[in-house]
């Protein structure tokens, strides 16, 4: 079965129990909701549909909790849980190069110094600093919180238009667990939606030399706060007006490393 397969049997099982979950819970039938979140969360895990390890325990976990339990605790732990499952993203990695003549070009000693954007501007207490070429720091899911971002913003838009897109070189802790994001944002939708920006999901899990490609293409969803914002243009590799990094749950929780060995943009 491939990956795309398994992934959208995943995402139609846990719709298929929100959708009669949620509607329980609301009308008072808060056991209701739990014994359907929990057949369905053993479902996922019998059928190893689940992608991520973390993931995995977290939801066996909750499944397998001991003595009394509050039942509404119980029904929001599982909620929660198939939230993140349902928002995880398989990431890039390193590939082949493409076929044909592929240039790379370094802007990393070039980059202004980075602003630390974390979830206290939301109340909670992760942290993270970019330190010679290394972003490390804790991600907490204390009081709701769960990521924590390194930016660096040009003082004049970027014309990257001539090139196919950025590539990453990178090593981290828990390779085969931890994913991180690519972020970019355009002049465009700088101006027009305010903390608007695009997001791209990288990991190294074989712990690879070669480089992460990330075509500008692939920038193609815009968020807001985590959420979609429909109708919106791809990057304009034009004006790019920031750039960053990023760690956040599901996939990062407690400490991260990762280390950052070039980056720059690549033709071909």
């Amino acid at each position: 079965m491939s990956a795309d397969h398994t992934g959208n049997m995943l995402k139609s099982v846990l719709a298929g129990a929100i959708s009669r979950g949620a509607p329980a819970y609301n009308a008072g039938r808060i056991q209701e909701c739990v014994r359907i979140y929990t057949e369905t969360g053993r479902v996922v895990l019998q059928n190893n549909l689940v992608p991520s390890r973390q993931l995995r325990t977290r939801l066996s976990t909750v499944l397998d909790q001991a003595g009394p339990i509050d039942v509404d605790a119980q029904a929001w732990a599982l909620r929660r849980v198939f939230d993140d499952i349902l928002a995880y993203e398989a990431p890039l990695s390193p590939s082949m190069m493409p076929t044909g003549t592929i240039r790379l070009e370094s802007f990393l000693d070039q980059l202004p110094a980075p602003a630390e954007i974390h979830d206290n501007v939301m109340g909670g207490v992760s942290r993270g600093a970019f330190r010679a070429n290394t972003f490390s720091g804790t991600i907490s899911l204390e009081n709701n919180g769960g990521f924590a971002s390194v930016r660096w913003r040009f003082g004049q838009p970027q014309d990257w238009s001539a090139a196919r897109g950025m590539y990453l070189k990178m090593t981290h802790d828990e390779r085969a667990e931890q994913t991180f994001k690519v972020v970019a944002k355009s002049l465009a939708v700088a101006r027009a939606v305010y903390g608007a920006n695009y997001k791209i999901t990288v990991a190294n899990p074989e712990g690879s030399a070669e480089p992460i490609l990330i075509p500008f293409e692939a920038f193609d969803e815009l968020e807001q706060m985590g959420r979609r914002v429909d109708g919106a243009p791809k990057l304009a590799a034009d004006q790019v007006v920031e750039i960053g990094l990023m760690a956040i749950k599901p996939t990062v929780v407690g400490e991260f490393r990762l280390n950052i060995l070039d980056w720059g943009l690549w033709y071909g």
